[in-house]
């Protein structure tokens, strides 16, 4: 896992993918800082709660290009490669059975 650069290519595919996901269009998180990028830039200053629904992290370029463990960004900011951590190393354990 490496640390996603904050740069124009990383913010056009953050555009597909983020933009139609629930949590970030629901709270209209592209209107406030950092605006989009979520997992190089950190949190949404605007994140007021949203609970974990609907999300495309896993099918992001981004998320493959860097190899992410978290997902959530919007929620968790740069945090969420921790808080989900387990998650989803559980998770390609399973996967793996």
């Amino acid at each position: 896992m490496s640390v996603v650069e904050d740069n124009e290519e990383n913010l056009e595919i953050c555009k597909i993918f983020c933009g139609p996901c629930s949590i970030f269009r629901e709270n209209k998180l592209m209107e406030v800082p950092p605006h989009a990028l979520l997992c190089a830039r950190g949190i949404s200053e605007k994140y007021t709660g949203a609970f974990e629904k609907g999300y495309n992290c896993f099918d992001c370029d981004i998320f493959k290009k860097y190899n992410l463990l978290g997902m959530f960004f919007c929620i968790y900011g740069l945090k969420a490669r921790s808080k989900t951590k387990n998650l989803f190393q559980s998770f390609l354990h399973f996967a793996k059975s």
